[in-house]
């Protein structure tokens, strides 16, 4: 398994071509917004994009070293 930081210039095309999208410290407002359609960060915006594009999204509780 492969993990790649995305920023947010590259993020539909890196959603496009993975599976999986893991958010080490994903935090309940950024949940709640992605959920109602809010999409104030890059966060937010690719928790909803995943969700809406069927990918499978994983949130951990505790962070992983992305180096």
């Amino acid at each position: 398994m492969k993990f790649e930081e995305v920023s947010e210039e590259n993020l539909y095309d890196a959603l496009s071509k993975i599976d999986t999208v893991i958010f080490p410290t994903l935090t309940q407002n950024t949940a709640a917004k992605a959920a109602v359609g809010i999409r104030d960060s890059s966060a937010a915006e690719a928790l909803a994009c995943g969700l809406l594009l069927k990918k499978k999204v994983i949130a951990v509780t505790d962070s992983i070293p992305l180096r």
